[in-house]
């Protein structure tokens, strides 16, 4: 990537890819985006941030679950030259005061009604906020599409401007982490910061399109930040879940991802479900089950490594065909690899999954790292490892 600022990137990559750059299940329906609208929807959000006086370098918190909005608003705050505060969906009214006030922000782009009241619980100890923006229609405040609507008032060279004024060492980005004492930390990630993770990760893990990559991890964290970044710049398509966490495996089997970050329990509500279907039915699928595994458990590391026989090479075609097509369509069918972090996995877990056809991928990374530091490759994961440091 040679852009200077990731709204610039955002913004290239929509005039420069085709098909579909944002699909969700809303209402009992997929919906698309093409990089075409999405590239509309942010020019047009980013140039009625401007409209709301809002200058190059004030922060602006964003408040809601993982939905295509977010991506948009990130994307159309960041191309308006501000910075983007990340506020966790699940905060009390008192820790999204501290965020906001800490962070200095000057407006808050929130999701709905529930997320509004708890701003509004503590709006009186936030001097520094003046706009206060929702996804929804609340009947209660400007809303996304009411800002759209202002693009006009703003002429589109102001906001080349703006983007011509961003360097890659300033700040687009203050998250706030734990860490271990005291209040959270505001670490202050840059625009080179997040485009360098970016082409690390595409290089470690070979992203190329058609990818579709599974959004359902808090975008408020900077991994699913810079993976929402790096599926747009290189032309993939995010995925996102319906909000639901009781339906979490039914969406990611309908998105039909390629690619899938995620956290260990996902992987190991998905490993014990398919540990209980193999114990269901009678005693010769049983048998036909665990010999599918252990088939998969022999010939996956054997095939990697190019030292698999061809009888081994047929016996796990056949399992394949018997039982282990079946554990990858929990997924959609179409996946080609996870990845898993911020807690341990346990290594039945990611040998299982192997030996079924499913590759994830450990890694380490802390907010201050802009996400993974280190990560597995593909072509030779060491199980239980972290993985090497990114390139």
């Amino acid at each position: 990537m040679n852009e200077n600022s990731l709204g610039r990137m955002v913004l290239d990559a929509t005039e420069r890819h085709r098909g579909a750059a944002i699909r969700f299940p809303r209402d009992g329906t997929w919906h698309e985006w093409s990089f075409a609208d999405l590239g509309q929807g942010v020019r047009e959000l980013a140039r009625g941030l401007a409209a709301l006086g809002l200058e190059p370098g004030d922060r602006v918190a964003i408040l809601g679950e993982t939905r295509p909005e977010w991506t948009l608003a990130d994307a159309a705050v960041l191309a308006a030259g501000l910075v983007v505060v990340p506020v966790y969906h699940t905060n009390s009214p008192e820790e999204c005061r501290y965020v906001v006030d800490h962070s200095g922000a000057k407006a808050i782009i929130l999701e709905n009604t529930a997320q509004l009241e708890k701003i509004e619980a503590v709006k009186a100890e936030l001097p520094a906020l003046e706009h206060i923006v929702s996804m929804e229609d609340t009947g209660r405040t400007t809303t996304v599409a009411d800002l759209r609507a202002r693009a006009g008032e703003t002429p589109e060279a102001d906001l080349e401007t703006r983007l011509d004024a961003v360097g890659p060492d300033d700040v687009a980005t203050i998250v706030y982490t734990s860490g271990t004492t005291g209040p959270p930390k505001g670490c202050e990630l840059t625009h080179r910061n997040v485009i360098f993770t970016g082409e690390a990760y595409v290089q470690q893990i070979h992203l190329r399109p058609p990818a579709t990559l599974f959004m359902f991890l808090p975008l408020a964290h900077a991994l699913a930040r810079v993976v929402q970044m790096v599926s747009l710049q290189t032309g993939c398509t995010l995925a996102f879940w319906s909000g639901d966490s009781r339906k979490l495996v039914e969406d990611v089997g309908a998105a039909k991802p390629t690619h899938f970050p995620s956290v260990p329990r996902v992987f190991e509500k998905i490993h014990a479900r398919v540990l209980a279907r193999g114990e269901e039915g009678s005693a010769v699928k049983q048998r036909l089950f665990a010999w599918a595994i252990a088939t998969g458990r022999k010939a996956r590391p054997a095939m990697r490594a190019g030292s698999a026989s061809a009888a081994l090479k047929a016996q796990y075609a056949l399992a394949d065909r018997l039982v282990l097509t079946k554990v990858r369509d929990l997924f959609g069918g179409q996946l080609e690899l996870a990845l898993t972090g911020a807690a341990p996995i346990p290594l039945e877990v990611l040998e299982f999954l192997d030996a079924c056809g499913i590759t994830v991928l450990e890694g380490y990374g802390m907010t201050e790292t802009c996400a993974a530091a280190t990560l597995n490759p593909p072509h030779d994961p060491r199980f239980g490892t972290v993985g090497p440091a990114l390139p």
